[in-house]
């Protein structure tokens, strides 16, 4: 056991999906509830009254589990304006409904996500040596909010080495073991330090509950960036200017570990929300005009 480990998410920060997941997330979700009892509450003659709780719904929880994800957008769906995790709540009589919402999205949305992987998702380029570089000196592990069996499989479809990693954590069928909990476990298992590596907000979020440093993985020159921010301590000291990203702050309230620490919380730009608007309505379009898209087509034109 070393004395510091290297905690990294998967989705978006190993491997690059883009934003598909996003799409297929506020896609299944409307689905789902309406193929399951809510139709009511939806407006598919008006869609941008729906477009605009689901975005409303998922800007606030991207990178989270994806039962706590599907909550929160079949609240915002049924006009539930507090969205919050501690207040999430589902209005009386469709609060009964929820538990049988969760198997038709979770196999909607899983059947995306694998078509999507099967042609369009890979790994950075440079994770997989970077990896490996790291291992040498730091234990690696996988907190994701992908339930386990998923990753697991993800992770022999990418062909990652299991055995780099100390232990792979997803979350499970009822939607526990979010990252926040995984982290925990993961540094009060006897580590003197510790780093989260993620993609999204949500993943600095749960750094910041855990009392842990944060970095972010936006794209492929990032992982050599994070080689360099280990090896030089602390955004400030010996870095050189170009591998600091413009976010990279040392975190508020958290001890000086020599981890670097990218606290500084950002939004998606208009460019991606756009992106967002313009896939899921082309899709709930196809969708109420009683054209039914399979998971490949589907992923084609997301990809298009």
């Amino acid at each position: 056991m070393k004395t510091t480990a290297l905690v990294f998410d998967f989705d978006g920060t190993l491997v690059d999906g883009g934003l598909d997941k996003g799409i297929h997330i506020m896609y299944a979700a409307w689905v789902t509830c309406f193929e399951n009892g809510l139709a009511a509450h939806l407006h598919p003659r008006n869609l941008e009254i729906d477009l605009a709780r689901l975005l409303q719904a998922y800007l606030l929880y991207p990178g989270a589990p994806r039962f706590l994800q599907l909550k929160a957008l079949a609240g915002a769906l049924l006009g539930q304006e507090q969205l919050d995790e501690a207040r999430l709540s589902l209005e009386p009589g469709v609060l009964e409904a929820f538990p049988r919402l969760k198997e038709p999205y979770n196999r909607l949305y899983s059947a995306l996500n694998v078509a999507a992987a099967s042609r369009y998702w890979r790994p950075f380029p440079s994770c997989k040596g970077v990896l490996a570089a790291l291992a040498k000196d730091y234990d690696l592990f996988i907190a994701s909010g992908v339930p386990r069996k998923l990753l697991e499989e993800d992770l022999t479809r990418f062909d990652f080495d299991r055995g780099l990693f100390q232990g792979v954590f997803g979350s499970d069928q009822r939607g526990g073991s979010d990252k926040g909990t995984l982290l925990k476990k993961i540094k009060n298992s006897g580590y003197r330090e510790l780093l989260f590596v993620g993609d999204s907000t949500k993943d600095l979020e749960y750094a910041g509950q855990a009392g842990i440093p944060f970095f972010r993985i936006r794209a492929d020159d990032d992982f050599s960036r994070l080689q360099i921010a280990l090896t030089a301590g602390l955004p400030g000291e010996g870095l050189p200017d170009a591998a600091l990203p413009d976010a990279a702050l040392p975190g508020e309230g958290l001890p000086d570990t020599g981890l670097p620490d990218e606290s500084r919380p950002w939004t998606f730009t208009e460019d991606e929300i756009a992106l967002y608007r313009r896939k899921v309505t082309l899709l709930l379009e196809s969708y109420v005009s009683g054209k039914r898209l399979s998971p490949e087509e589907i992923s084609r034109l997301v990809n298009s």
